[in-house]
């Protein structure tokens, strides 16, 4: 008990500190926001196949065949074979849908593929041509971005930008000099991904619409920078 009121009192102590050091006198605290809306460039998605046989192999082999078929689709689009890898698989006896008079289902095999499409135009059309090569589901669709990083520094950069200028704006209205910069902190930096399904995505409580398609695209990434100057 001893050790919690100990500990409780030193959190305290160092959070007074650090009011003190950073938020007493001659100091001027600006908090810096960036938010970027962009276009996804990159889905990925998971597509399942049944196969069936009299046996465990013929399964397999039924399933596999299968996916070439499927994956022709894939290929018409310029999907490299980097970008394709099994994810699941399931094989044994069918206990739940034998055929009646024959043996051509006694064994089963279930393999999920997972796709990572860059060429987003072609999405709804890769899905269509898919499923109509006898795919049993697609599941998983979800958006991202190629050059992730490049729009994580592209968000920080507005950030700090914009804690330079709220700066500037409120120096020359009060009349006061900024100094050095004393202590700067980085914020959760985070990004959201819409349902791919919705004509229209809410985020972060704003309304972005989307084009005439059937899959929304819109990736918000938001930064915050706060920023302590000495002032005088």
């Amino acid at each position: 008990m001893k050790f919690i009121l100990g500990l409780s009192l030193l959190l305290f102590l160092n959070c007074n500190l650090f009011g003190q050091q950073y938020l007493g006198d001659n100091k001027l605290v600006i908090e810096g926001n960036s938010d970027l809306i962009i276009e996804s460039d990159r889905a990925s998605f998971n597509f399942s196949i049944l196969g069936f046989g009299s046996s465990l192999r013929e399964a397999v082999v039924d399933a596999q065949t299968k996916i070439i078929n499927a994956t022709q689709t894939l290929s018409k689009y310029g999907i490299s074979k980097r970008n394709i890898s099994t994810s699941a698989f399931e094989s044994g006896e069918n206990f739940g849908a034998k055929a009646f008079l024959s043996s051509s289902k006694d064994f089963k095999t279930l393999m999920t593929v997972f796709v990572i499409i860059d060429s987003l135009p072609n999405l709804e059309d890769i899905i269509i041509g898919m499923t109509e090569n006898g795919i049993e589901s697609i599941s998983n669709v979800n958006y991202s971005l190629k050059n992730f990083e490049k729009y994580k520094i592209q968000s920080k950069e507005n950030a700090i930008e914009d804690a330079k200028q709220k700066a500037k704006q409120i120096a020359d209205k009060f009349g006061i000099t900024l100094k050095k910069v004393i202590y700067i902190e980085e914020s959760g930096f985070f990004q959201n991904y819409p349902n791919p399904f919705n004509p229209t995505t809410r985020i972060m409580n704003d309304i972005i619409p989307t084009s005439v398609s059937l899959y929304s695209k819109p990736v918000k990434i938001s930064q915050k920078i706060k920023v302590v100057y000495a002032i005088e």
